[in-house]
């Protein structure tokens, strides 16, 4: 029955992003959290095999939910591996992160993860000031960084999806990029449908399922054309 309901909520691209019983556990924080009326449920486990830890937020649907969960992570000093964000069909979203710590181990000891969810909470409820904390704790350029520099790339295509804008960005990766190229989106109006983020070293493959304020694709040139500088800016910034 869990699956059941489940079932109705999620889109096909939700149903073949994930294995069975990751879907099994989704529905079950989603069904204990619809049974407290909790508006936030945040479950975390470690994948020793993969050696990352995974958090999984359901939470009510909100424009700027993909900056705040990213800012929040970043804030608590989790390096961002893979995200994935899925609005449901009942209003709600469910978000699911992969990730590790600076030594590229599992988020999970010193009390890390208490101190995580609490972070993640206090910026949901809006009463933090996520951006200036994220500039304050930016670190500086180093050398290393200049030697291995990934030239910043973003990419358009509107063939791929009947109702999607689908735009791509590579980069250099830095604390707080996913939450800094997230709010550049929402800022200029845009609304992130679903986004698949991977980290392959120091370099970022960012794929945004986007539309406009009002539900359309964006495929005014003028429009795109102001997207694809705002995130270059955003990545020449890392």
């Amino acid at each position: 029955r869990v699956l059941a309901v489940h079932a109705r909520r999620g889109s096909p691209a939700y149903w073949a992003a994930f294995p069975p019983e990751d879907l099994v556990w989704h529905a079950r924080l989603m069904r204990e959290a619809d049974r407290r009326q909790q508006g936030l449920a945040i479950a975390i486990r470690t994948d020793a095999r993969r050696s990352v830890t995974e958090v999984v937020v359901y939470t009510a649907q909100r424009r700027d939910l993909w900056p705040l969960l990213a800012g929040a992570l970043a804030m608590g000093g989790a390096n961002i591996l893979e995200a994935r964000l899925f609005d449901m069909k009942d209003g709600w979203s469910l978000a699911v992160f992969a990730v590790q710590d600076a030594a590229g181990g599992p988020f999970d000891t010193g009390g890390r993860l208490e101190r995580l969810e609490s972070g993640m909470r206090r910026v949901l409820s809006g009463k933090f000031d996520l951006t200036d904390e994220l500039v304050r704790r930016r670190p500086p350029p180093s050398r290393r960084t200049a030697v291995f520099a990934v030239a910043p790339r973003v990419r358009v295509d509107n063939a791929a999806s009947r109702l999607l804008t689908v735009i791509e960005v590579n980069g250099q990766d830095r604390p707080g990029l996913l939450h800094d190229l997230t709010r550049a989106l929402i800022d200029h109006e845009m609304h992130i449908s679903s986004a698949c983020i991977s980290t392959y070293g120091n370099q970022v493959v960012d794929v945004f399922y986007i539309k406009n304020r009002f539900g359309l694709k964006v495929e005014h040139e003028a429009q795109l054309q102001v997207i694809r500088q705002v995130l270059l800016e955003v990545l020449k910034a890392a």
